[in-house]
Formats: structure tokens, sequence, C-alpha cells
């Protein structure tokens, strides 16, 4: 929230997933695709212009503290929830080159700060368990470690 980082004296803050800030709207019960362009600029308008949930409901220019931008590769927690029987939300489309652009709208935000505020994160290098892993596999190979380089040489 908002008024948490005032509150607890924070000098900045981040996310760990785009998810977190938004419930992503196809979540059953029959379609649970949601396209990774389309998650990506819910996100990116959400610093911009609010609108999103936990912390992002306002611009983060209105935040008492740094806000650092995040870059989610994907999402899909199903390895994790399907034993059990549930089926949630997945991110698809999430190729390397969707999430070449979003690395480069990160950038582009980022770099519209002060060089000490230039930080990016993201998410993640190897959380198989939620469908978000930068690791070499086989459908895209070395396509998402490429992608970062190419935008961060």
């Amino acid at each position: 929230r908002d008024y948490m980082a005032q509150e607890l004296g924070l000098n900045s803050s981040g996310s760990y997933v785009w998810v977190h800030h938004h419930a992503m709207p196809n979540n059953g019960p029959t379609n649970y695709n949601n396209d990774y362009t389309n998650e990506q600029n819910i996100y990116f308008n959400a610093l911009t212009g609010g609108g999103g949930a936990n912390g992002l409901t306002t611009p983060v220019k209105n935040l008492p503290c740094t806000y650092f931008p995040n870059v989610t590769m994907g999402w899909d927690n199903n390895p994790r929830t399907a034993p059990y029987g549930q089926k949630g939300a997945v991110m698809v489309n999430n190729t390397p080159a969707n999430f070449t652009n979003a690395l480069n709208a990160a950038k582009t935000y980022a770099t519209n700060n002060p060089n000490w505020e230039q930080l990016i994160t993201i998410n993640s290098w190897n959380e198989w368990g939620e469908g978000s892993y930068l690791e070499p596999e086989q459908l895209y190979g070395m396509g998402y470690l490429n992608a970062v380089h190419s935008v961060f040489p």
C-alpha cells in the first residue's frame, strides 16, 4: 500500500511479479489464457497512471520512495496447483521476443530516473513452479538469457 512505504521509512520499493498488482482477467472457468503483452501493458500503465493494486493504486511518482520496475518472464502456477485439482491463470505468448519488448519498456522507464535509481528486477531465474524462468529450456533454449543480453549488453 502507498502509505506503508512512508510509515516503514522505506527509501525504495519494487515488485516480484506483475500479477501481484492486478488479477489476470482470464482466470476460468473456460478461459485461463492471458496475453503476455496485454499483461505488460497493464503493469506499465499502472506505474505511470495507477489503477493497479498492492502499491500501484496510484502512479509510482506519488510514492514517498523510489519504485524499481519489474519484468516478468511469464506466469503459470498450475504445476504447483494442478495436483490438488485447481487450475489458474496463465500468461501466454511470453516469447523471448515479447520478453525483449518488456525489458526495453523497463529500461526506458528506468532511464528516465536519476542514475542511482536505474535498477530493474526480473522474475525469475528458475521459478519453474510458477512458469517463470530464464534458465535454458527445450522450447526457446537460451532465448530468455539472450534477450537480457540484447537489452543489457
